[in-house]
């Protein structure tokens, strides 16, 4: 299952197996009724959902004219969780991310961003007697993803940490994550974990 947000330029090829495909487009106004929190913005690969597939089923080919609402409604508020179910697995997996890392200057860089996360991404490379190029390079061949990313990730991780403490103050979060204002940080937040922090903090 293939979730594509808007605005997103894509083309999509079928496979030649025999097997059944549901393209889906999600109207805006229902996604936006639905959807209090935002998800990811970016196209995600997810497990197949056996209820979203029913639920698709029913629109296409039950008798759900009457209650076609209550089953869209549904479709967005399952792959709303869905997408959410993805991002707490896909914070989950930021340490298996890092134990990809073989090339020591790239551990060495890893390290200090772990320590340090309000570090730029260009004093960690200078730091470790890398160019930024050099380092995306390596992140690249080696983690499949780039600094910024993994930096991102990192300290979201560690500001959910810190508002499991109810008298944080967010802005202090935000400061103490590395992000320079609390703008930057919400919607970095948003976009990793689905949720707000403010959310969060009351979990």
């Amino acid at each position: 299952m293939i979730y594509i947000p808007p605005d997103i330029e894509h083309s999509f090829n079928s496979s030649l197996n025999k097997g059944e495909r549901f393209i889906c487009n999600i109207d805006h106004k229902l996604w936006s009724k639905n959807v209090i929190t935002p998800t990811r913005h970016n196209p995600t690969i997810l497990s197949q959902n056996l209820m979203i597939q029913e639920i698709l089923f029913y629109l296409l080919y039950g008798n759900v004219n009457q209650c076609s609402n209550v089953f869209s409604d549904a479709l967005t508020i399952r792959l709303n969780e869905a997408l959410i179910e993805y991002n707490e697995v896909y914070l989950a997996e930021v340490e298996q991310i890092i134990a990809r890392a073989k090339d020591q200057r790239l551990l060495k860089a890893i390290d200090m961003m772990k320590k340090e996360l309000t570090l730029s991404i260009s004093n960690i490379a200078k730091s470790n007697g890398l160019s930024s190029r050099t380092m995306s390079r390596l992140f690249s061949k080696e983690l499949s993803c780039t600094p910024k990313e993994l930096q991102n990730l990192l300290r979201i991780n560690k500001a959910k940490q810190l508002l499991e403490d109810q008298n944080t103050n967010l802005i202090d979060i935000a400061l103490n994550c590395g992000y320079n204002s609390y703008s930057q940080f919400f919607t970095q937040f948003k976009k990793i974990t689905g949720k707000l922090p403010s959310d969060f903090s009351l979990h």
